[in-house]
């Protein structure tokens, strides 16, 4: 069995984000029906309970924010049957590989990195200690020390067998779906499935785990193999195909421009209507890759922006600057394609002054179009990741070991949204988390404008703005803006001009009150 453990709900609406199936999973259970063995897979997102009864081991998977869920899964396992061997893989496993043994003997592997060919190897060797040693990736006890074997690199993604789309359990799903929609308003919830069309990623963004999980080598399948798995997913969702939209979890889906108009040609020869998204790198965007990508259905488009001004992208190491941006962006919006553009405020290095550029500029991204969605996140340190490793040189870092027992709110956890993961040198966690307030409000006032003016696409903006308010609400610092944040709760269903222009004015005289307040650097 391999089990995707359920998302604590952190915020209202987080549910949108996270019934996604577990790719990895899915690609986990097809390698291992490939070698014959018999797959169940439990997702705790839309599962009540956990049957091990007819398993003979059960491989989890999660984030670093699941590590509570993993535990108590892991617990729940070995007090139902002892002697099933419990096996975790996935980002969380493999950059706190050591602590997890150390710390939870429930657990009895861990597998690092890419677990396709490995976790098979090891389940036929389960009751052999003595090859162990030759499973590549694999980290476990051998009396009290931990060993981990190198990891090994899957040159050839085209290989591996099409994810196991058949073992999920759909119509779980969907009910889930429909009780959330229900929940928060909304009218048929789609579900997004996550595909892959390559791996690794060559950019070195000090930031990013994904060139430590899936190596820097960027690994392409061919386009004829992803029209392949496209069309395994119009079969397996037939019943729901009009609920079901693709994400791309590709790091830089158009790292080649060859590659990406061939696949969207395929595309649209092989009649999958299929609508999907993707994450695009914005130095390598192009007219002609746009026009094509529209005409194959691409109703999303993910832009690391990071920053507004081309220091803080040169410390990030990013390898971008930011006019490079700003042409991306207007040559997707032109094609008519959804822009979420993502930006980051509060690295250890930043002022003042450049965190409120940066929030300035990504509200005027979003003032363009509402085809445009600003994003602004703060920078959390991953264990392994160079981010890491200089706040750790300089004594910034809250917490550089995870007590996995005994954590209440993970301090590693990406979507935390209070406060920072680490020590600022020169600015507080208040003042960073009232200018991120200010700008998501300020982002509302936009959107609520945006209903006003473009009656075609009001209702899907609304439901933007309502997840945009229950993010606001977890930040620090909401009690300064608590009026207003209430007066946009009102307008959200009757939006009325002159309310929103009053509301707006004030946002920014009480931001320039805080300003002042503050002592620049």
């Amino acid at each position: 069995m391999l089990v995707e453990p359920k998302f604590p709900r952190i915020f209202p609406g987080q549910e949108l984000f996270t019934l996604q199936p577990s790719l990895g999973l899915l690609a986990l259970g097809a390698s291992l029906e490939k070698e014959g063995f018999n797959v169940e897979i439990a997702d705790m997102n839309v599962e009540n309970d956990l049957d091990i009864n007819s398993c003979f081991a059960v491989g989890i998977t999660g984030h670093p924010v699941q590590h509570k869920e993993i535990v108590k899964i892991a617990k729940k396992i070995k007090a139902q049957n002892s002697d099933i061997p419990v096996i975790l893989g996935g980002p969380h496993a493999t950059f706190c590989t050591e602590s997890i043994l150390k710390q939870i003997k429930e657990i009895d592997f861990i597998i690092r990195n890419e677990a396709d060919f490995s976790l098979p190897f090891l389940l036929k060797n389960i009751d052999k200690p003595e090859m162990f040693g030759k499973i590549p990736g694999l980290a476990f006890r051998k009396g009290r020390k931990i060993m981990m074997n190198p990891t090994e690199m899957i040159c050839n993604i085209n290989k591996l067998p099409v994810p196991a789309f058949h073992l999920l359990k759909l119509e779980k799903h969907f009910k889930k779906l429909d009780e959330v929609s229900a929940e928060f308003g909304l009218n048929n919830l789609t579900m997004s499935l996550g595909l892959c069309a390559s791996r690794g990623c060559p950019a070195s963004c000090t930031f990013c785990t994904a060139r430590l999980m899936l190596s820097p080598k960027w690994r392409v399948k061919k386009p004829e193999r992803v029209i392949k798995e496209l069309k395994h997913v119009q079969k397996t969702f037939k019943p729901w195909l009009n609920r079901l939209e693709i994400d791309f979890v590709d790091n830089t889906f158009n790292a080649s421009k060859e590659w990406l108009i061939k696949f969207c040609k395929l595309k649209i020869k092989e009649k999958i209507g299929i609508k999907w998204r993707c994450f695009c790198r914005a130095n390598i965007v192009d007219e002609e890759s746009a026009r094509w990508m529209a005409k194959a259905g691409c109703i999303g488009v993910f832009i690391g922006a990071e920053a507004a001004n081309d220091k803080s992208l040169q410390m990030m190491k990013k390898g971008i600057v930011t006019g490079l941006v700003d042409k991306a962006v207007d040559i997707f919006v032109k094609n008519e394609i959804p822009v979420i553009v993502s930006f980051m405020v509060g690295f250890h290095w930043e002022t003042k002054k450049e965190v409120m550029q940066t929030l300035r500029t990504a509200l005027a991204f979003q003032e363009m179009s509402p085809l445009i969605e600003s994003k602004v996140f703060k920078p959390t340190p991953f264990e392994g990741t160079e981010l890491w490793n200089t706040l750790k040189k300089e004594g910034l870092l809250k917490q550089d070991r995870r007590i996995l027992k005994n954590e209440v709110i993970d301090a590693f956890d990406i979507s935390r949204r209070k406060g920072l993961t680490f020590n600022h040198p020169f600015l507080s966690e208040k003042e960073l988390d009232a200018m991120i307030v200010w700008f998501n409000l300020k982002t509302a006032i936009t959107n609520l404008n945006f209903t006003i003016e473009q009656k075609d696409i009001a209702e899907s903006l609304k439901v933007r703005l309502k997840l945009l308010i229950g993010i606001t609400k977890t930040l620090g610092s909401k009690n300064i803006f608590e009026n207003e944040i209430r007066k946009i709760g009102t307008l959200i269903e009757k939006p009325e001009k002159s309310e929103i222009q009053i509301l707006d004015k004030k946002l920014d005289l009480t931001i320039k009150q805080i300003i002042n307040k503050i002592s620049w650097r």
